[in-house]
C-alpha cells in the first residue's frame, strides 16, 4: 500500500459547461469529494487548480493544468487528485500527456473515487 500520508497534494476541478455545472458534477461536489479523499489519506491540501467558464476538457491550452504541473514540477505538489479519470482531460491522448507530464516530474495522479493503475 502506498505511503500518503503529509504527502502535499493538489485537487483539479472541471466543469466545461454551465450545464454540466448545474446537473452533473459540480465544482463543489469535486471539492468535497476530493477533499475528502485527501484528509483520509493523511495528505496535505495544498491548492486547488480550478478550471471552469468553458474551458473544454480537450483544449490543449489550459492555464490551471499547466500552473499545477509547475507546482509538481517545484516540488510544491507531490500528489494531484481528481474526482475521476475524466476530469483531467475528455480526450484519451491529452489525459495520457497531462499523466505523463505528472509523472514525469514526479508527482502522482489518483482519483478520488475511482481505481486505476
Amino acid at each position: 500500500m502506498l505511503n500518503l500520508n503529509g504527502l502535499p497534494a493538489g485537487a483539479l476541478l472541471r466543469v466545461s459547461t454551465a450545464d454540466q455545472a448545474h446537473n452533473g458534477t459540480s465544482l463543489r461536489e469535486q471539492s468535497e469529494t476530493a477533499r475528502g479523499y485527501i484528509e483520509r489519506s493523511g495528505m496535505v491540501l495544498v491548492r486547488e487548480y480550478v478550471e471552469e467558464d468553458g474551458i473544454s476538457g480537450r483544449a490543449e491550452d489550459r492555464p490551471d493544468v499547466d500552473a499545477l504541473v509547475a507546482d509538481v514540477e517545484a516540488g510544491l505538489v507531490k500528489a494531484v487528485v481528481v474526482h475521476r479519470i475524466d476530469r483531467g482531460a475528455r480526450d484519451l491522448r491529452l489525459l495520457l500527456n497531462i499523466i505523463h507530464r505528472i509523472e514525469s516530474a514526479g508527482g502522482l495522479v489518483l482519483s478520488a473515487t475511482q481505481f486505476y493503475d
